[in-house]
């Protein structure tokens, strides 16, 4: 029996930004793995985990100095003797508490045998995540939503030029935040039974199979309420995911230094609930997301090993593709997951290491991944659609519920667009050289690398996109087996485009639809100092 490994971390993290973001979280995990060798050839191993994360999150979800906006919009063009509909404000300030707490068991049986290699084995996994609303309204809140109702209205159109209102809820409403204080309590657990085995069917050809089938059932209880109201009841929800998912590889080392192979593996993620939010807002879940996945590639290395050359290929249709989107509920605009569609993924990737003699290392990597919808429809893209003829939402190219009260843009379609925050081409360049100095422990080393990324898209519309970026980083110090000094310069050429790019609803402007975008650091430098024990 080797000797147990047994790894264990605690940390805290704080965050706060003085406007936007307030963090805290507390964080745990253990793990052991215990390996017997039951004979020369047969290995039992044991892996256990077990995390538990503690956090408060407070953020101001409308990316501005405002708050508690009102929903008060025009109905046409602001003028005389027009409608304007008021109705209560919305908090785009968040706060929430969560737990979450898992472990999970792994036991593998595995054979090394001269022809053929076999491990068989078996998973489980419980977590908890529990979560609730915390958020604490300030004093002055209803005060300063009642005017921000009135002072919305006076700028849209002045009663006295002929405008009427309409109040979707009660008048008094206008200055009244509602706080929520929702309850979301989602359970996992998931086993699985897997094996895989390969086989030297020549020299040189080898077959690897290999299976697993997992159930994972998934519960939920909410409890949506208000600051306020009255006890309400739990509302329980589960389902049960079942998959097989296969995986064949075939590999033929025509040369020592060379191998090619051809692979198929089927996978999936399961699906879900979304939170108390999302579920009030008619998104209450989410199907699971499948995989087929097609791989053809070659490993390479050339000039007695001085050079590494590998390049796959490969081909992914995913059925049930889960994405993020905001969704408005009666309160607020929140995430949820949905399933956009089915899409496909093409692509590949190249791979270069060059080592032209022991100090000096060249690094390569590119990476294409041609990913669209080929078939699918969106809510959001529908509204898009239905504006195009005359600015309005009025289901001119039809309504999605007909036989329902109301107008709701038939859903539009996003095949072939591209999947969101999925960039084409992706390259990666570095080049490392290292120097002993003298009869010393110590070595200088100096290296710069670059990162070119395509643009990516905000969402499936394929309107808002990030633009491409080139980032390039340089380091130089020196090193020893126990200590290291190194100083860098990061994002070298200072690149300003942003990294990433989301839309949501602009509380500002009677919830138009906008964007925010996370800022790139710009160029920065610096020492670090480290120590190894």
């Amino acid at each position: 029996m080797k000797p147990a490994e047994i790894n264990t971390d605690y940390t805290r993290q704080f965050a706060n930004d003085g406007e936007d973001v307030g963090l805290d979280v507390k964080t745990f995990n253990a793990s052991l793995k215990m390996e017997y060798a039951l004979s020369d050839q047969l290995t039992l191993t044991s892996l256990t985990g077990y995390n538990k994360v503690k956090n408060s999150l407070v953020t101001d979800g409308d990316y501005s100095a405002g708050s508690f906006q009102a929903s008060t919009f025009a109905t046409f063009p602001a003028g005389a003797g027009i409608g304007i509909v008021n109705g209560g404000p919305t908090d785009f300030s968040f706060a929430s508490a969560a737990e979450t707490e898992d472990w999970s068991q792994e036991l593998r049986l595995a054979y090394d045998g001269d022809r053929f290699d076999i491990m068989v084995g078996g998973y489980y996994f419980d977590q908890s995540d529990d979560s609730r609303d915390i958020r604490e309204l300030p004093a002055n809140a209803n005060a300063l939503a009642l005017a921000n109702s009135e002072a919305r209205r006076a700028a849209l159109c002045s009663p006295a030029a002929g405008c009427f209102f309409t109040f979707l809820t009660d008048p008094a409403a206008a200055g009244v935040v509602v706080v929520p204080r929702n309850e979301n309590n989602y359970d996992i657990r998931n086993w699985a039974l897997f094996g895989a085995a390969s086989f030297d069917l020549t020299e040189t050809l080898t077959l690897s199979v290999e299976g697993r089938y997992a159930e994972e059932k998934v519960e939920q209880m909410t409890i949506a309420r208000n600051d306020g109201d009255p006890p309400a009841t739990p509302v329980s929800v589960g389902t049960t995911f079942k998959k097989f998912s296969p995986r064949v590889l075939l590999g033929w080392q025509a040369t020592p230094n060379n191998l090619l192979y051809a692979s198929f593996a089927q996978g999936q993620k399961p699906g879900g609930f979304n939170g108390v939010t999302a579920i009030q807002a008619d998104v209450p879940s989410y199907e699971a997301e499948d995989v087929d996945a097609f791989e053809i590639g070659s490993k390479n290395q050339f000039l007695d090993r001085a050079l590494t050359v590998n390049l796959a290929a490969f081909h992914n249709t995913i059925t049930g593709y889960q994405l993020t989107q905001n969704v408005q509920s009666p309160t607020s605009v929140v995430s949820a997951v949905v399933n956009a569609g089915k899409a496909r993924v093409v692509g590949m990737e190249l791979e270069i290491v060059a080592r032209p003699s022991d100090n000096l290392t060249f690094t390569a990597n590119y990476a294409l991944a041609d990913s669209k919808f080929k078939s699918g429809f969106d809510e959001n893209q529908g509204v898009l659609n239905d504006v195009l003829d005359d600015g309005l939402v009025n289901c001119s190219t039809g309504d999605q519920f007909p036989d329902t009260a109301g107008c709701q843009s038939l859903f539009g379609s996003i095949k072939g667009k591209r999947i969101p925050r999925a960039p084409v081409h992706q390259v990666f360049a570095d080049v490392d050289y290292r120097m002993p100095l003298g009869s010393s422990d110590w070595t200088f080393f100096t290296g710069a690398n670059i990162s070119l990324v395509s643009s990516s898209y905000a969402q499936v519309h394929n309107l808002a996109e990030t633009g491409g970026s080139a980032v390039a980083d340089f380091r130089i110090g020196f090193e020893n087996e126990n200590f290291k000094i190194q100083g860098y310069v990061k994002n070298l050429t200072d690149e300003d485009s942003v990294a990433q790019i989301l839309r949501y609803a602009d509380g500002n402007e009677s919830f138009k639809r906008n964007f925010t975008a996370g800022l790139r650091p710009g160029r920065r430098f610096g020492v670090v100092l480290s120590a190894r024990y």
